[in-house]
């Protein structure tokens, strides 16, 4: 906007400020956010051998989403195995390192293949949700990528660091007419005192007939880390089962 003022002998022309004028600036325009790229956490004992049978068992599958700015927060995707559903149910989730959850989400429908009527699966949902899982991930301080790469985390041994699995269990004689786990602890040292990286009490329910740890996974820093934990439990329709993926605390 500019105002003209008359003066003697000449014409003087002042320019005039937005903000003089009572005019704002325009506020400043973020820019967007790098997009969150799901990265799968391959757990080899989960995978079908070519020659897999139809009595493999439904799996899990594990996606890394990303972890915080100080690498002690993961966040994750847990595609659930499909025993009888016909539908997709997905739990998303922020764990920090040293136990808990800060964030949790969970989707469970029958969104289709275009032409199928199979169910999409976890990365086709992320292409159509993922942005507003994206945004709900940065606002809570998932600023780093994903890493993904499994390391091994060997039962026993003498090795540093140390895993130990203890558990209890009842026979096929069992109120429900099969083996399973009436409680298990899976304990991690470095060589100080063990700290519970994973616990379970079927308190008078049923439980998996297996556990097992599968590895860990570092964070961006290399000094913290999340373990993973598989459970094998009895499918519903008897001999086939169903192996679901826990996001375990891997700090000692």
């Amino acid at each position: 906007m500019w105002r003209r003022f008359v003066l003697p002998g000449f014409v003087l022309l002042l320019a005039c400020g937005l903000a003089a004028c009572g005019h704002p600036a325009p506020a400043p325009v973020a820019a967007p956010a790098t997009p969150i790229v799901p990265v799968e956490v391959v757990i080899p004992a989960l995978v079908p051998p070519p020659d897999a049978g139809y009595m493999w068992p439904y799996v899990d599958r594990l996606y890394a989403l990303g972890w915080s700015a100080d690498s002690t927060r993961f966040a994750y995707a847990i595609q659930r195995a499909d025993e009888a559903c016909g539908c997709l149910t997905v739990d998303l989730a922020i764990a920090s390192v040293d136990g808990g959850e800060s964030w949790h989400d969970q989707y469970q429908g029958d969104e289709q293949v275009p032409g199928s009527t199979e169910p999409v699966d976890f990365p086709a949902l992320w292409t159509r949700r993922g942005a507003a899982w994206s945004a709900d991930l940065r606002a809570r301080g998932i600023d780093l990528p994903p890493t993904a790469t499994l390391v091994p985390l060997p039962v026993g041994g003498d090795a540093f660091p140390q895993v130990t699995i203890q558990s209890t269990a009842v026979g096929d004689d069992s109120t429900f007419g099969f083996a399973y786990l009436t409680r298990y602890e899976v304990a991690m040292s470095r060589g100080g005192e063990p700290s519970v990286m994973a616990d379970f009490d079927a308190n008078g329910g049923i439980g998996p007939q297996q556990v097992e740890v599968a590895g860990y996974v570092e964070a961006p820093d290399r000094l913290h880390a999340i373990g993973l934990i598989t459970e094998h439990w009895r499918g519903w329709e008897g001999q086939q089962q169903v192996v679901t993926v826990r996001v375990v605390p891997a700090a000692n």
